[in-house]
This record gives C-alpha cells, structure tokens and sequence, in this order.
C-alpha cells in the first residue's frame, strides 16, 4: 500500500511539474524525496518477498 501511494505522489509531482503549473526548482526535491521512498520500499519489498 505504501508504495503504491509513494509511486502516486511521484506520478502527480511529475504532473505538476511538467505542466508548469509549478515551479521545478520549488519542487524539485519533493520530487527527488518521492523517488527515494519509492526506491526504498521497492527494495523493502524485494526483500521480504525473498524470505
């Protein structure tokens, strides 16, 4: 579940970003902070799967 909803805030924070509605520089390291969670729970899960 987790996630799930880490990828979903990443999708919508590129969204926001490329449509210009935002500034990236503003926003660039939510961005940045997404796609870490997502890469920790990504391994997380491999993880767990493995045991």
């Amino acid at each position: 579940m987790a996630l799930k909803e880490a990828r979903e805030t990443e999708y919508w924070l590129e969204i926001l970003i490329e449509s210009g509605m935002v500034k990236l520089n503003k926003f660039q390291p939510l961005l940045t902070e997404a796609s870490e969670i997502v890469g920790i729970l990504v391994t997380s899960t491999r993880k767990l799967k493995q045991k």
